[in-house]
């Protein structure tokens, strides 16, 4: 059709033409009552256009308007718009947003002045989306159909509230159960934040690039590790099944070995009962990939529980590895990581055990061969040394904050992973952190400790060190101020390369007043 209709437009301009021509010559004079030559009207150049995609998962079905373009984004996402014109998104009557056409448009670019994902209306926007998926699996892309658009009529959402308030906005609940109900799944519950940040974040990943974590990539795909518990300053997450923090394969030779203990030592002025239980085997790690100078790190890790009935601090005393014939390999060194393990009580001399509390104790030997390593048979602790709380007046353990850890990419270096963990001032008494580097500690489903880092403030601020920042920017407030901390290039993934599973958090911090 359209070769008919462009042949036809050819046809009259000739003959258009032909008629010109004869009117105007063919004797070589001219007509005195001719008209007067005109100037051409104007021209104008129609806006120029591009075409775009728009993520979390491709969503399809979207209308999208940008000054005379609009339509429906297709199975792709892809839409057209004006260059250098806002897109504006809606779903019948309901307003998205409007960002600034480009290549590629996430909820992030609908709200300005969102910092990262975690933007509350940038939250509840992914939940939504989200939730009405055709068919609840936005892993295959997002579905939102005609009769939705249909069922969105003279609705207007609030989606600047907190995710709290969003869910409980009924509005919004009876706008889902409306619009889910004519999709293929049936009538859904709006998504929790945590689900639909952990699916957007991976679709962040692949436009930043971060690798996905498949047999082919070297790094673990991004996700969000989950808090499984808090004792004082130590957080543990741990990552979903079947997922890992750092990279996909780590061939680092590991074994475990017989732990005894020669004396059990108990501070004179304790006269109750003590009873700490120490497992009878040790862990041993060589991290023989990444980065090394001349030698190994060995990491061992082993669990002490306090059975007692009271709080005391439990500290493992000269540790010996032993060869198969008992002797002691006087060449390799062990010193237990004093920034790791027990809980933190506000005096911070005083690393110490809960009732029930078990810490995953962790030593490390530098510079070990793998023949040294495959010499150790055993592990003896000359002395296990149980001392009181030092003042009871003055002793309080650290409270715990809420938190939230991510894995994402790095600020600075391409495709490299990056660790952050933010925490919620949520206490009611204002805080001051340490100074100094926060500790990480990754272990695997087996319980090795494979690796170590720190994430930081400075970093989290994007600042190059803490010379930048003065004594206030370590206060945070009670009044559920938040705070990152980050490691821009995780070091256990682009350094010191292990698989982990599990990452242990320990944040140093004490009150501003008593």
């Amino acid at each position: 059709m359209k070769q008919v209709v462009k042949g036809t437009y050819k046809a009259a301009c000739l003959a258009f033409l032909t008629i010109a021509l004869s009117a105007c010559g063919g004797s070589g004079g001219s007509s005195s009552n001719a008209p007067e030559p005109t100037d051409p009207p104007p021209t104008t150049n129609p806006p120029q256009s591009a075409t775009g995609i728009f993520l979390d998962s491709a969503v399809e079905g979207l209308s999208y308007s940008s000054g005379a373009l609009s339509g429906f984004t297709d199975v792709d996402g892809r839409f057209e718009y004006e260059i250098d014109n806002t897109v504006i998104f809606s779903i019948g009557s309901i307003t998205i947003g409007a960002a600034l056409g480009a290549d590629t448009i996430t909820p992030l670019e609908l709200i300005d002045g969102a910092e990262d994902e975690t933007d509350d209306e940038v939250v509840n926007i992914l939940r939504f989306l989200q939730t009405l998926d055709n068919d609840a699996n936005p892993d295959n892309g997002i579905q939102i159909t005609s009769i939705m658009r249909d069922l969105a009529v003279d609705t207007v959402i609030d989606f600047a509230q907190t995710p709290e308030a969003f869910t409980d906005d009924g509005l919004v609940q009876t706008i889902i159960a409306t619009m889910t109900s004519g999709s293929d799944a049936g009538a859904q519950l709006l998504l929790s934040a945590e689900t639909a940040l952990a699916h957007f974040r991976e679709t962040l990943d692949g436009i930043n690039g971060i690798p996905t974590g498949s047999s082919d990539d070297e790094y673990c795909a991004a996700n969000t590790p989950n808090l499984t518990s808090t004792r004082g300053n130590v957080y543990v997450f741990e990552v979903p099944s079947g997922s890992c923090l750092g990279i996909t394969e780590d061939n680092s030779p590991k074994k475990t070995v017989p732990l005894s203990i020669t004396e059990v030592r108990i501070h004179e002025s304790i006269t109750e009962g003590v009873d700490i239980h120490v497992v009878d085997n040790a862990r041993l790690y060589l991290r023989s990939e990444g980065f090394n100078i001349s030698g190994l790190d060995l990491n061992y890790s082993f669990e002490i529980t306090n059975n007692s009935a009271h709080d005391y601090c439990i500290i493992p005393d000269d540790i010996h590895a032993k060869d198969a014939a008992g002797n002691v390999l006087d060449n390799i060194n062990i010193f237990g990581e004093s920034s790791a393990g027990s809980e933190l009580f506000l005096n911070r001399s005083q690393r110490c055990f809960s009732p029930g509390y078990t810490q995953s104790y962790v030593a490390r030997s530098n510079f070990t061969s793998r023949e040294d390593f495959d010499k150790i048979a055993s592990l003896e602790i000359e002395r296990i040394v149980v001392n009181p709380l030092r003042d009871l007046s003055t002793v309080s353990k650290a409270e715990e904050l809420d938190a939230q850890m991510s894995w994402t990419i790095s600020p600075d270096v391409p495709n490299y992973p990056a660790l952050r963990v933010t925490f919620t001032n949520n206490i009611g008494r204002d805080i001051r952190l340490d100074k100094s580097q926060h500790r990480v500690w990754f272990f695997d489903d087996e319980g090795y400790a494979l690796s170590t880092n720190s994430v930081r403030l400075h970093e989290a601020l994007g600042l190059e060190d803490d010379d930048e920042l003065s004594d206030d920017d370590y206060v945070i407030m009670g009044n559920g101020e938040v705070f990152s901390l980050l490691d821009e290039v995780a070091d256990n993934a682009a350094v010191t390369p292990s698989s982990a599973t599990k990452a242990r958090v320990y944040l140093r911090w004490d009150y501003v007043s008593p």
